[in-house]
């Protein structure tokens, strides 16, 4: 195992972006929730910005506000995101040995206490830092096939 975890690599900033995802799955729906909300304080609710909209193009008016719900980017990328992580804890879960299924449980979804993860996983700090590493390339390699990333060559 050694061997292969030193030649993945993958750019720092998706590693920082893996591990926000990770950290923050259970609230994925609050966060969309959050944006949302961001959205909606920036719309304009005056009867002039109405009418001033009809003749524009990009107008913040609670129809276009609500429009923009579902093709935001950020809410799409969010989105997409939950849906890979979900697809991946179940390929995870249905192997038959669910040592990495659990590891992403006791780590990001529960965040268990660092000594108490490797007590019930039996590994210690380095093993855990090259699962990690594994894990979060696995995932990037997922995320490059759902076209979250391009492949860097």
């Amino acid at each position: 195992m050694e061997k292969t975890i030193t030649a993945l690599s993958i750019p720092k900033e998706i590693d920082k972006e893996i591990a926000f995802m990770l950290h923050n799955y259970n609230n994925i729906e609050k966060l969309i929730d959050q944006r949302k909300n961001e959205m909606i304080d920036n719309m304009e609710v005056t009867n002039r910005a109405y009418l001033s909209s009809i003749h524009s193009i990009h107008s913040n008016t609670l129809e276009d506000v609500i429009e923009k719900f579902e093709t935001d980017r950020n809410i799409l990328r969010l989105k997409a995101w939950k849906k890979l992580i979900n697809s991946f804890l179940s390929k995870l879960y249905d192997e038959e040995d669910k040592f990495y299924y659990y590891f992403i449980k006791y780590k990001y979804l529960i965040k268990m206490d660092t000594e108490m993860m490797h007590e019930k996983l039996n590994i210690n700090y380095t093993e855990e830092k090259e699962i990690d590493i594994y894990l979060k390339w696995v995932l990037y390699q997922y995320a490059i096939k759902v076209e979250l990333y391009k492949e860097v060559a």
